[in-house]
Formats: structure tokens, sequence, C-alpha cells
């Protein structure tokens, strides 16, 4: 059997971050911003190569690991000359992504069962 793949969407994306980020301060636009720059970054893949990142991009890569969004991981080459060279690599954490998506999905709709709760009780809107 072939390896099962796991797909994150923008949407999943913005959830995950949402559902981390804002909780120390940042806003709704600057969150929406680090989303699309990370799946743009990683295309169709789940790994990119640490040399490719400005200072800036690589400082924000290590906050996204702290949040568990991203990881890291090496290899080591050898050369001709035998001398190793090692390559560092970001990868995605689908799985957590995905957790905290599905987390952030449920947060919004506990949320907006209680919005509904209000419309569904006539008495609220009885004028006294």
């Amino acid at each position: 059997m072939g390896r099962v793949l796991t797909v994150i969407s923008l949407d999943d994306m913005k959830k995950a971050l949402f559902g981390t980020l804002s909780q120390k301060g940042m806003n709704r636009e600057s969150i929406e911003e680090i989303a699309r720059f990370i799946m743009f970054y990683f295309g169709f893949s789940d790994h990119v190569v640490d040399n490719r990142l400005s200072a800036a991009e690589r400082d924000l890569f290590y906050m996204l690991e702290e949040e568990g969004i991203l990881g890291t991981y090496q290899e080591e080459v050898a050369l001709k000359r035998g001398k190793l060279w090692r390559l560092h690599y970001w990868v995605m954490k689908k799985d957590h992504i995905l957790k905290l998506a599905r987390r952030f999905d449920e947060e919004c709709d506990e949320e907006c069962d209680e919005e509904k709760s209000v419309y569904d009780d006539p008495t609220l809107w009885e004028r006294r």
C-alpha cells in the first residue's frame, strides 16, 4: 500500500495559526499574511531547505517551531573530497496543524451555538 498524503490547505493553516498566535496578541491580518507566506514558501512540499531563508524568515520559522507548527531535521551528505555537507530542513508538522485547525473549528462552533441561543428564546425580545 502507498503512503497516505496529508494535505494542508490555506484555511487549515490560518485556523491553526489563529488558534495560537492570536493568544499572543497578533491581529487577524498579520496571521493571514503569515499563513499565505508559509503556504507559498512550502508549496506542494512538506519540507524546505533552510539555506533559502532570509534572517527575518528564519526568525518567523523559529517562532512557528515554538508553536509546534514547524519542525527541523538535518542530513549529512558526503562530498567527493571526504567532507561532510550538512543540510538543514524545515518541515510542516501536518498532524499538529490539523489538530489545531480542528480545535479552532470546535471552539467556533461552540461560540456560534451561543450566538444562536440568543435568538432561540423569544422572551428575550419582549418589550418591558
